[in-house]
């Protein structure tokens, strides 16, 4: 990859920039009609590609992505087709939810109703391809990435099935060494902004995509991630819609909202009794990536 070494490491002000801002926000977060969508990543048909209101364009190699993430999306984003999905039909969804909890209609809240709720849980519906079980609704978390070589930010939808196996992973081993270099160091240079990751198709899968850390951010690349990486609004209107930022604090007050509970008088005495402790994990099953691990040793981790 063009600009891209594992072993070399050059902390620039830009460099040093992406990590610390990105440190917490993006670990944590990370776990319309085709015209209303920004420019974002398409991997039909197993292949990578471009898309934008002017058409598709194929990635330079069609197997392969090489990226930093610019934001993340903490909540996932729902769509459903009233018919069936068509990915080349450009005609909208019949309703789309940024955070599954209103449908996406501006800066007024509209709560989704009992049908639209029940359109994302699993087993509404069954699909045509393989003839599982699967959700009527449509679901993806949503990054925006600055793409290697690639001028421009992009949106990148992660399906479901490449959530829990291998992008939640890959994320939690990354905060682990960011964190142990933190409490060594006293700051972190990894985060999802300064390390290059690889997203690749599993084999046999439609649609799967795995990822692997190849890097630290480097050469020319440095400059343009940092200069996108500060307009934070444009990043935010990707991942929320044309509100931006504003519908974002609108979900964080949602699940923000303080919950009062209810104190019960205590009229018994209770017996407490004690409890063994957890067993303590031993390292073979703490460490949840050796690949990963080694790979990033290489980065001075």
């Amino acid at each position: 990859m063009k600009g891209t070494t594992v072993n070399q490491l050059t902390v620039t002000p830009e460099l040093s920039y992406l990590a610390e801002f990105s440190f917490d926000n993006d670990f944590a977060d990370a776990a319309g009609s085709r015209g209303d969508f920004p420019d974002s990543i398409s991997i039909q048909g197993n292949h990578f590609s471009f898309s934008t209101a002017e058409g598709d364009t194929d990635a330079p190699d069609p197997l392969r992505l090489h990226f930093v993430v610019l934001g993340v999306k903490k909540p996932m984003t729902y769509t459903y087709y009233e018919g069936n999905y068509d990915p080349n039909d450009a005609t909208p969804p019949t309703w789309v939810s940024h955070d599954g909890i209103f449908l996406d209609s501006g800066l007024e809240l509209v709560p989704l109703n009992d049908e639209q709720k029940a359109a994302m849980k699993w087993g509404s519906a069954t699909s045509k391809l393989t003839g599982k079980t699967t959700m009527a609704a449509r679901s993806h978390k949503h990054l925006v990435v600055k793409v290697m070589g690639v001028d421009g930010m992009w949106l990148l939808r992660i399906p479901p099935a490449s959530i829990n196996k291998y992008w939640g992973p890959m994320v939690q081993k990354l905060k682990e060494l960011s964190d142990a270099e933190k409490a060594k160091h006293g700051k972190a240079t990894l985060s999802l902004a300064t390390c290059v990751i690889e997203a690749s198709f599993v084999n046999g899968a439609m649609g799967v995509l795995q990822f692997q850390p190849k890097g630290y951010l480097a050469g020319d690349e440095v400059a343009k991630v940092a200069e996108m990486h500060k307009d934070r609004e444009a990043i935010e209107k990707m991942l929320w819609g044309p509100e931006g930022s504003a519908r974002k604090a609108q979900y964080e007050a949602k699940v923000a909202a303080p919950v009062v509970a209810t104190m019960v008088p205590q009229t018994e005495s209770v017996e407490v009794k004690a409890t063994k402790p957890a067993p303590r994990r031993s390292a073979s099953t703490t460490s949840k990536n050796e690949d990963v691990a080694k790979i990033l040793q290489g980065m001075g981790l």
